[in-house]
């Protein structure tokens, strides 16, 4: 008898994708929510089912996290746990890299310590109720990699930096990084990328 080709396995595939045209997957700027601050752009990516909120940090060239910033970035996750459509958030940096960490220009005039600060911002981003990821490109250095790793999740592009260079200044990381990064890489790795200040890869 003629032998019939084994069908190869597949994922079930929901219902609705074969209801919904394939442009609705497009990014799409909410016109209501264009912005969740003046330096954070907030976005929705539609999909058939459900819908997540992309919170991009904005602030060239190297997107420091300046007061602005964290202000935005704390009402961009607010705004997306409250919203009952979407279901997770998506944390990214616009331009060349994901975040320069700190803007050291506000150590001096004590901006650094004005509400929100960065501890409170990454605890935000752990607490929140749906699925936070950061999406890594570019540098992730001191505050930045701190906030990535207040994330649930992170997924880095081919070449992407990260680092916490805060000794170097003679300081340590302030906003949860001796804490969770010994818990996402264990204490040895942890203890070497804090003391060493040097990038991985």
């Amino acid at each position: 008898p003629e032998r019939r080709p084994a069908r190869r396995a597949s994922l079930p595939r929901a219902k609705e994708d074969a209801r919904v045209p394939r442009q609705e997957h497009r990014t799409r700027i909410d016109p209501t929510a264009a912005m969740a601050g003046p330096a954070v752009r907030y976005t929705l990516r539609r999909f058939p089912a459900a819908q997540v909120a992309i919170l991009e940090l904005c602030n060239p060239p190297v997107n420091a996290l300046s007061k602005e910033i964290r202000e935005a970035l704390l009402q961009g996750v607010q705004r997306a746990d409250a919203d009952p459509d979407v279901r997770g958030v998506i944390v990214k940096g616009a331009g060349a890299g994901f975040s320069g960490g700190a803007d050291i220009s506000e150590f001096a005039s004590g901006r650094a310590l004005e509400a929100p600060v960065l501890p409170d911002v990454c605890d935000a981003l752990e607490d929140c109720s749906k699925p936070v990821v950061a999406a890594i490109h570019g540098n992730a250095m001191g505050g930045g990699l701190e906030v990535a790793m207040g994330c649930h999740a992170r997924v880095a592009a081919e070449g992407a930096t990260l680092s916490l260079p805060e000794v170097k200044l003679g300081i340590l990381p302030g906003a949860g990084g001796t804490q969770r990064l010994p818990r996402l890489v264990g204490v040895k790795h942890a203890i070497s990328v804090m003391t060493s200040g040097g990038a991985s890869t």
